[in-house]
Formats: structure tokens, C-alpha cells, sequence
């Protein structure tokens, strides 16, 4: 495809006038390129973003140069991204407030974690004196980053070094619940038996067990299974009884009604067993039983509906099927090129023509653009709105099976640019330069990350 629309983006730099704006649409190229292992290309883009960064005071310029190592990492940079990174360290120390300081090495830590460096984010973390940003903020970024990462062995060291026990057992809590969400079912629950206080147990085993997106099937069981297997080795009633009532929930999703309802039973008879003043509030019987209840009435409700669920489901499919068909004609297309039809008529001064075109576009948001172009629409003096909808295009261009035709509309996109200078805003949005500056950024960014897509690697 070349690159025209790259040199045109580039460009259209001087139109933002903030750096930081800038930053943000070079680190987005860089990303592109560093995506594409074209990282040569990545560097020249991040060398204009730490010039541009360089123009800005260094409370400003923090949150970009976090980004600025990442992408140096990426572009095989390691040395000067450490160097970098060591620097918003000395930063970050050297801030006498409390609590931005805190915030400032949490920063540090979670990007030492995101290069790979555990150790030092673990150096760094241990350091942030407050108690909520050290433990419920780095520490779980380490532990979820290792995890996802298989660098089982940093969770280990972590656990060895943190003190006092209850922060070892918030560690505990967080690695069992990534392990379970990491595919990882047997080390979550050798965890679980690590935590010593019920009540830390029980809430572990509900964050095991939260509904997952992209969770498949086979999963789901495994965890189930060693659930099972944990659950047989658990001496506390109330939190035994509260993970049997919780892996119910699953199995319902599952259509297991049977053996939901077996779990529900041996739930209630162990409740019914438990003394009034059974140790951990959040495990005590009363708690229990009425939670069994509820999910007794889910059990009844899930299996009353089941005939209904099938029903809606078989909708579903069809209606899925209508419009996998309507996407694969050429409407949408045919859409876009009214709206540039109507680009073409208002520069034209040919109001008229523009909105008898734009009056034959059958998607709602882009006539509502088109719309906008023309200079009708009551809508036309938000620049977000107008902003997102050209957003919405850039993504519509993205997906074109036809790498020209998904150009040539990104093109008229970069033409909208200047534009947006002059769109009106809400009375109540104060719309400096800044304002304009992060809104043309974000429209850049909407752009360059679809002139990638539609590259693809070919850039």
C-alpha cells in the first residue's frame, strides 16, 4: 500500500499543537510497527515522541515516557528503556508527596513488571508506603503478570518476601484467582489451602469461580473437577458448604441441573451442621443457608425456563444468520461512498446535492455523519460526538476487503481534520488548544491503527 497516508498523518502533526498529543500518535505508529516486527521504523517513531515529550514539564511528560519504555522494550531497545525507566524512578522517589509518590512507584513497579523485569518491580513495590497501592495494586500486578507469563517461580519469591500475614494472604488470594483464570486449576487451589483465615478462603474460591469470558467448556469442568477435589479436603463447614453452593452456579450454567442440585443438598446438610457460633462472619450459618436458598431459587428458576432458553437461543441463531447475510452484501460500502459523495459536494458548496445524497444512506450513524458534513444536523456542535463517528468510519474502513477502497475513506478522514477546528462544543466544555489538541490525537490514533490493519504487515 506505501506509505502516503503515513507521510500524511506526519504531517498533520503541526495541527496539534500540545507535544503531548503528539507523543501519543507517534507511540501509536511506533506500536504498529513494533506489532509488525518492523522495528527499525518503531524507533524512529519513538525518537519523535521523546523529542516532542521533551517540550513538556516533567509532571506532564510522566505518564507518556511509561509508555515510551514499553515501546522501547518492544523495538529491542532494552538498554535505553532501563535507563529511562530508571530515571522515573529517581523521579518518583524524589516526590515529597505521600501520596502521589505512592502512585508515581506504582507506576515504576507495574512498567518493570510489563518489561519483564520481576524482580525490580518486587525491589520497587515493596518500597511504596502505602498499604492499599503496595498490596492490592503492585503486588497484584506482579502476581497477575507472572502468572500470565508462567513465571510461577516470582510468585513464590513474592510470597516469601511479603510480611505481615495478612499481606501474604491477599498475595494468596490474588495468584489463586489468576492461576484459576490462567488455565491453571491445580496450583489455584493448592493456594487456596494456603490461606489461613476462612473468610479468606471463602472469598478466593467466589473469584475462582466468577463467570469468565472466552472460558471454554473443557475448562470450566477441569476447575470444577479440582474444585471438588479441594472442597473434599476443606475442615471448615461454613467455607466447605459455601464452595459447594458456589460451583452449583457453573454447573447450571453447564445445563448440569442434576448435579447442581446434589451439590445444593450436601451444601444444606453441612449448613445444618454448623454451630451458631461458627468462627468468620462471612461463613457463619445463618449467611450460609440463606446463600444456599438463593441459589436453590436459581436452580428452580434455570430449570422452569430451560424450554424458554432453548427457544430464545434458536432466535437467536436466526437472527444471527439474517444478519451475517445483510453484512455480506454491498450496502455497507455502498454507504460510505455516499458519505464521501457528501464530503465532495460540501466543498463543493453544493448543499443541496450533498443532503439529497446523504438522504439515501440507510445506516443510521453514518447519515448522521454525513449529516454533520453538511451542516444540518442540531448534533453538529459536539466535536466528540463528531469525533466518534469518525472513529466508528476508521473502523468501518479497517474491515474492507478492498485495501483501496478502505484507504481512499481513511484519506477522507485525514480531510476532516482541519475541520474540526472550527466545530462548535457544549457552552459547558472549556475547548483550549489542549481540548482540540487530545481530540485530533485521538482521531490520528483511530486512523493509524487502521491504515495498519488494513497493511496488515505489508506497510
Amino acid at each position: 500500500m506505501g506509505l502516503s497516508l503515513l507521510s500524511e498523518i506526519t504531517s498533520a502533526m503541526p495541527a496539534i499543537p500540545n507535544p503531548e498529543y503528539r507523543a501519543e500518535v507517534y507511540l501509536a505508529i511506533a506500536n504498529q510497527f513494533n506489532q509488525n516486527a518492523a522495528r527499525e521504523d518503531a524507533v524512529e517513531y519513538i525518537e519523535q515522541a521523546i523529542h516532542a515529550l521533551a517540550h513538556l514539564p516533567k509532571d506532564l511528560s510522566t505518564f507518556w515516557e511509561h509508555k515510551v519504555v514499553k515501546q522501547l522494550v518492544k523495538a529491542g531497545q532494552q538498554s535505553q528503556a532501563e535507563k529511562l525507566l530508571a530515571e522515573l524512578l529517581d523521579r518518583a522517589r524524589a516526590n515529597e508527596n505521600l501520596e502521589n509518590r505512592s502512585h508515581d512507584l506504582l507506576d515504576v513497579s507495574t512498567t518493570y513488571v510489563e518489561i519483564g523485569l520481576f524482580d525490580e518491580a518486587v525491589q520497587v513495590a515493596q518500597t511504596i508506603e502505602d498499604e492499599y497501592q503496595r498490596v492490592f495494586r503492585a503486588f497484584d500486578e506482579i502476581v497477575d503478570c507472572a502468572i500470565k507469563n508462567s513465571e510461577y517461580q516470582q510468585v513464590e519469591d513474592l510470597l516469601a518476601l511479603v510480611d505481615p500475614e495478612w499481606e501474604q494472604g491477599v498475595v494468596l488470594q490474588e495468584a489463586a484467582a489468576a492461576y484459576a483464570f490462567y488455565g491453571q486449576p491445580e496450583r489455584a487451589f493448592s493456594l487456596v489451602q494456603q490461606i489461613s483465615f476462612p473468610n479468606g478462603r471463602y472469598h478466593t474460591l467466589r473469584n475462582i469461580f466468577l463467570p469468565r469470558q472466552k472460558q471454554s467448556r473443557d475448562d470450566l469442568l477441569c476447575l470444577l473437577q479440582e474444585g471438588e477435589v479441594y472442597v473434599a479436603s476443606e475442615i471448615h463447614l461454613g467455607v466447605k458448604a459455601q464452595a459447594l453452593r458456589i460451583m452449583s452456579q457453573p454447573r447450571m450454567r453447564l445445563n448440569q441441573f442434576d448435579h447442581a442440585s446434589s451439590l445444593l443438598e450436601e451444601a444444606r446438610q453441612l449448613a445444618e451442621g454448623m454451630s451458631l457460633d461458627e468462627p468468620g462472619k462471612a461463613v457463619c450459618r445463618e449467611v450460609v443457608l440463606n446463600d444456599i436458598a438463593n441459589a436453590w431459587g436459581e436452580l428452580n428458576r434455570h430449570m422452569t425456563h430451560q424450554s424458554d432458553d432453548r427457544a430464545a437461543a434458536e432466535r437467536t441463531q436466526i437472527a444471527e444468520t439474517i444478519g451475517e447475510a445483510l453484512a455480506n452484501n454491498n450496502a455497507h460500502i455502498a454507504n460510505l461512498q455516499r458519505v464521501l459523495q457528501v464530503q465532495s459536494w460540501v466543498q463543493q458548496g453544493s448543499i443541496e446535492e450533498a443532503l439529497a445524497i446523504a438522504e439515501q444512506i440507510t445506516e443510521a450513524y453514518l447519515k448522521d455523519l454525513a449529516l454533520r458534513l453538511a451542516g444540518v444536523s442540531p448534533k453538529a456542535e459536539y466535536l466528540d460526538d463528531v469525533v466518534k463517528d469518525l472513529q466508528k468510519v476508521c473502523v468501518s474502513a479497517s474491515q474492507q476487503d478492498d485495501a483501496d477502497t478502505g484507504l481512499a475513506i481513511l484519506q477522507q478522514v485525514m480531510a476532516q481534520l482541519p475541520a474540526l477546528e472550527n466545530c462548535i462544543t457544549r457552552p459547558t466544555v472549556d475547548l483550549s488548544k489542549d481540548f482540540r489538541s487530545a481530540y485530533k490525537a485521538s482521531l490520528l490514533v483511530s486512523v493509524v491503527e487502521a491504515y495498519f490493519q488494513l497493511a496488515n504487515t505489508d506497510v
